[in-house]
């Protein structure tokens, strides 16, 4: 996996250890909160799930296992108190700052539990999507609410015995995708509805030659003991100022940008909003959440950076567009991937598996490999003499055996 895959994973992490309660000051009109929404879109196997734990994940859970032992404590004390003294405590509730993939029902009340915000990480993002009103007799109204949870509004959720308010939403979401089904998500219907549009993309790259454990080990070995304290120094940070950011009244206070920092900001605003008139359907409307998403950057880069200035500063804004422009370019190919037709997307495969082997590979491998995508083996066959006359691929023999190697291209075919 690549470097960028696990800077994207850290960002993840740090929007669900900020929570709700800091907000970025836009102009008078307009404010952001630090949710982000990522898919991350690779072949199952890459490796998605392990970078998740070690970028954020295994310290995540670490917290909430401290949590859990205060909450049995505590529990424990409640249920043993006589009924007088049980009148004059509040019992206890488990505190989460993330879950796995939940009904919406019981997002709602744990979130209530949780009110600065409750992160849902899950190996396969198809299990939330495929989980929108699974258990509701019609169509159900899962999709909107869960929309509207990006935004960071007041949602109500009544129910038979609560009348569930969630004064401020706070749910980021990420996950892996498996690139063949990133139509789950960038799709005609959800690119109506706004879906496709909240979602951060990116592609992580898998190594072209296998790295041997004992090298795999010297890089994990070689992050030294402070470097391991500052990143679970920074989540640890995040988690702790979760209950502040508001005045003595219990609003939140908005931090500001300083005047360089905003004129930086709203050159990209602008390039945004210009390319928007240019781009297709879907990826027309994912343009507008990038925008918010510029400014939700900068908030959560100016939280990591752990509040060495009361405003956010001009370099501060300048690792925002850094990063936006990073997201944006996945997005164009995210809306592009989804767009290509049956024989294109086989023709990819194919590319990436010979790929993944180191460049080269036999042809009855990669039959072997890919009967699954093509009908029959004459038909990958057919697929792999196509790509040699368009000069993406070059046949050679090795004895009986052909093999079949990768020609340098910075582009597969669109």
């Amino acid at each position: 996996m690549d470097f960028e895959a696990a800077a994207v994973e850290f960002l993840l992490s740090c929007s669900i250890a900020l929570g709700g309660n800091k907000l970025i000051r836009v102009n008078d009109q307009w404010t952001e909160n630090g949710c982000l929404w990522i898919a991350q879109v690779a072949a199952s196997g890459i490796g998605k799930s392990p970078l998740t734990q070690m970028c954020g994940g295994r310290y995540i859970a670490e917290i909430h296992r401290r949590w859990d032992e205060e909450f049995e404590a505590s529990k424990l004390a409640w249920e043993e108190a006589d009924a007088e003294t049980r009148k004059e405590l509040v019992r206890p509730k488990r505190k989460r700052i993330s879950e796995h993939s939940l009904t919406m029902e019981r997002l709602f009340a744990l979130h209530n539990d949780n009110p600065e915000g409750l992160g849902m990480v899950v190996d396969e993002l198809r299990t939330i999507i495929d989980g929108l009103n699974q258990y509701k007799k019609s169509s159900g109204n899962d999709s909107p609410k869960l929309l509207s949870l990006w935004t960071g509004q007041r949602i109500t959720n009544p129910v038979a015995n609560d009348d569930r308010v969630l004064q401020r939403s706070y749910v980021p979401i990420g996950g892996g995708l498996q690139t063949d089904l990133l139509a789950r998500i960038v799709n005609h219907a959800f690119e109506a509805d706004g879906m496709a549009a909240r979602f951060l993309f990116h592609f992580p790259q898998r190594s072209q030659t296998v790295t041997h454990p004992k090298d795999r080990d010297a890089i994990v070995n070689s992050i030294t003991d402070q470097e391991k304290r500052e990143f679970s120094q920074t989540l640890q940070r995040l988690i702790d100022s979760r209950d502040g950011g508001k005045d003595q009244l219990g609003y939140i206070k908005p931090i500001e940008l300083t005047s360089e920092a905003h004129d930086l900001l709203q050159e990209l605003q602008f390039q945004l909003e210009t390319d928007s008139r240019k781009a297709g359907p879907g990826l027309r409307e994912a343009y507008p959440k990038l925008v918010s998403y510029l400014y939700r950057m900068a908030l959560l880069l100016h939280e990591i950076n752990g509040h060495r200035s009361e405003r956010i500063q001009l370099s501060i804004a300048e690792k925002a567009v850094k990063a936006l422009l990073f997201f944006t370019a996945n997005a164009r190919k995210a809306y592009g991937e989804a767009g290509l037709n049956r024989e294109t997307r086989q023709a990819r495969r194919v590319l990436q598996w010979i790929q993944d082997q180191g460049g080269q590979c036999r042809q009855r491998d990669l039959s072997n490999a890919l009967r699954r995508q093509f009908k029959t083996r004459s038909a990958c066959n057919r697929m792999v003499q196509q790509l040699c006359m368009n000069g993406f691929l070059a046949m050679e023999q090795d004895g009986k055996a052909g093999v079949i190697r990768l020609i340098d291209k910075t582009e597969f075919p669109n």
